[in-house]
């Protein structure tokens, strides 16, 4: 047999087995149920990574919201120091910020 009839056989064969595998209604339903399970599974992963990045993303924001509040808060600290009077280099040691911060509260 040459190489074109073989591969019609082999095509008709498929053809023929195709053909009783989607006239049988069970086989159907476990076909369709497997692939619904694919898809199901695909949307839920995707949806987990989707969720997981947006809770990614609020935690960094609210570290850097805290990261602000607690600069102003050092630098509210710092300006009352100042208006009290207190040594520049006290200033420094107790709110942790720079002298070139502190001076710009003057």
């Amino acid at each position: 047999m040459n190489k074109a009839a073989a591969e019609n056989t082999a095509l008709a064969a498929a053809k023929e087995i195709e053909s009783a595998f989607w006239s049988d209604e069970t086989e159907k339903e476990l076909y369709f149920a497997h692939q619904q399970l694919l898809m199901d599974a695909y949307s839920d992963e995707h949806t987990f990574e989707y969720l997981l990045e947006q809770e990614r993303e609020k935690t960094e924001k609210a570290e850097k919201m805290a990261a602000v509040a607690e600069q102003e808060g050092r630098a509210k600290v710092a300006s009352n120091l100042l208006k009290k009077g207190l040594d520049v280099n006290m200033i420094i040691e107790v709110s942790g910020l720079s002298r070139e911060d502190i001076e710009k509260l003057r």
